[in-house]
């Protein structure tokens, strides 16, 4: 179930950039920085991330030593993208 949603929002994801963002001018579509666009990138895929490994954690599959720990790899990440988005902002 889950990652019959992943693979929904990957394939809504191909779909929009090949059909839709293709055809929208350059002028328009390379507003900003290219390093934000990449780290809100980041910031949302861990943050589809998060859920999935909440959602797993639900389940009570998986041992909880697993899971705590992919949590806090996965929070070290989001404070390094967290930093570096904030540095970003202040420039």
């Amino acid at each position: 179930m889950i990652f019959s949603l992943y693979n929904k929002i990957i394939d809504f994801n191909n779909y929009v950039r090949k059909y839709l963002v293709i055809n929208i001018p350059n002028i328009h579509r390379d507003k900003g920085s290219i390093r934000m666009k990449y780290l809100t990138k980041m910031k949302v895929n861990i943050s589809l991330i998060d859920m999935l490994i909440t959602d797993i954690n639900n389940l009570k599959c998986q041992k909880s030593k697993y899971i705590n720990t992919s949590i806090n790899k996965l929070e070290d990440i989001k404070n390094i993208i967290y930093g570096w988005i904030f540095n970003e902002e202040d420039l």
